[in-house]
């Protein structure tokens, strides 16, 4: 009895002593964002990390709203592992990238060495998958830079939550890690890869524009590589049959005889049906879509049914126009070949030279139907209707 109780009393130090080698958070730098690009042969890795005593947003209004301090790292190797290396022995504690909720990609990068990177960063086991991914052909240090609109959280810009952004405008649909990943590896796939910026044209504080992060277009990645980038209105026919979690966008009406109004279209259903002929591949696109009036020009008197006429001929010219813009630049926006590849593999893997480019130039539109369902957004109905 006497030797179970002193075998005891030695067993105890080692449970009590199962913390001995934890670390404090403040003593670890928590890596939220990295950029990366190719230069010269080399590859640039760029850290950023952030003061996390700052990040809450104040409570109360504030004068002059605290700034959340984050730091840029910037190593370069001749790989990702020893570019990433070179920022260890100057950030003076242990440095995680466990925490790393976006990725930014140079142009050079998503031109080249896309495959190169990934294969690279994720050996480590660190890197996580969900990570937002986004490609820029700006300054990656200026993105990682971007400020907050007065004194919010560093981690609610459009870098770390492009979400809600895009639920109120649809313009880039967000991706992550993992989408970009798969479409990579996926032969005939094409992904729509955010493009990112730093410039601001809208925003002031003391009279000083502020560097705000904002997507500015896509990325057509495909074959594990960037084919081109398309911004503005090159986006409109994507949006209707391509985009994921599209939530509302606003098509506006300017008909010098039949007046203006502003629809906001939400609820897209697209139906793409393909048949090949002779090599062609002949594609009809079908569009169901909901539109809600939100703003109209009373005086012209434009009519309900008039405002569905030129939607429906507005949506149908703007799918046209995409897509043979994209078709010139072997710009698959609608993602036709990766609908085909799924479909008819057969078919697809008999087509020449489509392991090493796009074959949106092999298809052909033949039809496009456009069904819309205009609704008042209103809680009344307009005299007008």
């Amino acid at each position: 009895m006497k030797l179970k109780k002193a075998l005891f009393l030695l067993l105890l130090p080692l449970l009590l002593g199962g913390c001995w080698d934890s670390k404090e958070v403040q003593n670890i730098n928590f890596v939220t964002a990295m950029g990366i690009d190719y230069v010269n042969h080399n590859y640039v890795v760029y850290a950023q990390i952030l003061d996390f005593a700052n990040l809450s947003k104040q409570e109360g209004p504030s004068d002059s709203p605290q700034e959340s301090a984050l730091v840029i790292g910037r190593g370069e190797g001749s790989s990702i592992l020893s570019a990433i290396n070179q920022l260890y022995p100057t950030s003076q504690q242990q440095t995680l990238w466990t925490h790393v909720k976006a990725v930014v990609l140079s142009k050079s990068v998503l031109d080249t060495k896309l495959s190169e990177v990934f294969n690279g960063l994720f050996r480590s086991g660190e890197m996580r998958y969900t990570s937002w991914v986004y490609g820029t052909d700006e300054d990656i240090s200026s993105i990682l830079s971007s400020k907050t609109l007065l004194n919010h959280s560093a981690l609610s810009t459009n870098l770390f939550d492009p979400v809600r952004g895009y639920h109120q405008l649809s313009y880039v649909p967000p991706i992550r890690v993992i989408h970009l990943m798969k479409g990579i590896r996926e032969p005939g796939s094409t992904v729509l890869l955010p493009a990112i910026s730093s410039s601001n044209k809208t925003w002031t504080m003391n009279n000083k524009l502020l560097s705000l992060s904002s997507m500015s277009g896509l990325y057509v990645i495909s074959k594990g590589k960037n084919w081109g980038r398309a911004e503005g209105e090159q986006l409109a026919g994507a949006r209707y049959v391509n985009f994921d979690g599209f939530k509302q966008f606003p098509l506006e009406i300017n008909d010098p005889v039949q007046g203006k109004a502003v629809v906001y279209l939400t609820k897209p259903k697209p139906k793409v049906t393909l048949a090949e002929s002779r090599g062609v591949i002949h594609t009809s696109i079908e569009l169901g879509i909901t539109g809600k009036i939100n703003e109209i020009d009373h005086s012209s008197g434009i009519s309900k049914e008039k405002i569905k006429e030129l939607c429906k001929s507005k949506i149908k010219q703007q799918i046209i126009r995409n897509f043979e813009l994209g078709k010139d630049k072997d710009l698959d926006l609608y993602g036709l070949e990766e609908i085909l590849y799924r479909r008819n593999n057969k078919l697809w893997k008999k087509l020449p030279g489509h392991e090493q480019k796009p074959i949106i130039r092999r298809f052909e539109l033949d039809q496009v139907v456009v069904n819309i369902n205009v609704e008042d957004s209103n809680s009344y109905n307009l005299k007008l209707f």
